[in-house]
């Protein structure tokens, strides 16, 4: 049976990619396949942003800011790209409209994210998804060979089964 959260007014169920690990002992028992979700047929597209432009700038200098990183080499921004993703923007809008009818004021922050190349494509067409508890097996067709820690799978995939260990990894990816 399809996840019935997919078809109400969130369109989107937060409990897809939970295996049922320590931290999370829940996990959705409904199918979640990936034409029921509503970015299955999501096309995005990217666009250079010009040196020198005021976005362009405004990012740059953030990232400058948030430097070093992890391993503490100095940043160096070879490019930056505006992503745009209609169906995203639409759910985002639907999202924003329930939260300020819910909660009578709405706070946005713009926040950056980084995530290896492998995961890329996903989370510019689905957006970036809560963390799974499950690890990305190096065998599987969607997880594996990307360079990440937690699985991008929902949680009926046969290949991701381990769970995953926190381990200063990005909390949020595609998955």
């Amino acid at each position: 049976m399809h996840c019935p959260r997919l078809y109400g007014p969130a369109q989107y169920c937060r409990m897809w990619n939970l295996g049922g690990f320590a931290h999370w002992p829940e996990c959705c028992p409904f199918r979640h396949r990936n034409d029921d979700w509503p970015t299955a047929r999501a096309e995005y597209q990217l666009t250079t942003l010009p040196r020198g432009s005021a976005k362009y700038e405004e990012i740059h200098r953030d990232l400058q800011f948030s430097a070093p990183f992890e391993n503490h080499d100095p940043v160096t921004v070879l490019e930056i790209q505006a992503i745009r993703n209609d169906t995203l923007a639409q759910l985002y809008a639907e999202r924003l409209g329930f939260v300020a009818a819910k909660q009578n004021s709405v706070f946005e922050l713009e926040l950056w994210h980084g995530t290896v190349p492998g995961a890329l494509d996903s989370v510019l067409r689905d957006g970036l998804q809560p963390p799974s508890d499950r690890a990305a097996a190096p065998d599987c067709p969607t997880s594996g060979g990307k360079g990440l820690s937690a699985s991008i799978c929902g949680n009926k995939c046969a290949f991701c089964v381990r769970e995953h260990k926190w381990d200063r990894c990005h909390m949020y990816g595609p998955g």
